[in-house]
C-alpha cells in the first residue's frame, strides 16, 4: 500500500539532508577533506533517490496542477514549466556543484573544496526551504486526494528494483 503522506516523506528526508549539511559545513570550515568526502558521499547516496521521487513522482503530478491553474487564468505558466521547472533546474545545479566539489577533493585543493562545499550548502538549504515552504505547501493545499495517492503510488513504483 502506498504511503498516504508522500509530501511528509520528502520533508522528513529534507531534515536528514539539513543535518548532514551542518556536518559538511563544519568539516569544510576546518578543511577536513576526508570528512568532507565522507559526508558528501552520504548526501549523494541519500539525495539520488530523493531527487528521483521528486522528479518522477511529485513533479509530474504537481506540474499538471500548475498547467491547469494557469490555463484557468487564461495564460501559460511563467516561467515555462512553472515552479516545477525551477526545482528541476536547481537539481541540475546541485548535481553540477557536487561534481565540481568531487573534482576539487580529488585534486586536494582545500580552499576550493571549502568554497564549493559552501556553495552546495547554501544552494541546498535555499532549495529545501523553497520546496518545504512553497512547493509542498502548494501541493498540500491544491492536489486532490487522488493526485496525492498517485504521487504515493509513483513513489512505490520507484522503490521496486
Amino acid at each position: 500500500m502506498p504511503s498516504s503522506n508522500p509530501l511528509g516523506e520528502l520533508s522528513c528526508e529534507h531534515r536528514y539532508v539539513l543535518d548532514r549539511l551542518r556536518a559538511l559545513e563544519a568539516s569544510a570550515a576546518s578543511l577536513d577533506l576526508g570528512s568532507v568526502r565522507e559526508i558528501l558521499s552520504e548526501i549523494q547516496a541519500y539525495s539520488a533517490p530523493h531527487f528521483r521521487k521528486e522528479e518522477e513522482g511529485l513533479f509530474p503530478v504537481l506540474g499538471r496542477y500548475f498547467e491547469k491553474a494557469a490555463t484557468s487564468m487564461g495564460g501559460p505558466v511563467r516561467p515555462p514549466g512553472g515552479p516545477v521547472q525551477v526545482m528541476m533546474a536547481e537539481h541540475k545545479s546541485i548535481r553540477m556543484i557536487v561534481e565540481l566539489l568531487e573534482k576539487a577533493l580529488n585534486r586536494g585543493e582545500a580552499a576550493e573544496v571549502r568554497g564549493k562545499a559552501q556553495h552546495l550548502i547554501d544552494l541546498l538549504r535555499s532549495h529545501i526551504y523553497r520546496e518545504d515552504h512553497v512547493l509542498f505547501k502548494a501541493a498540500s493545499a491544491n492536489l486532490t486526494s487522488e493526485e496525492v495517492e498517485e504521487v504515493a503510488a509513483r513513489f512505490q513504483r520507484l522503490k521496486k528494483p
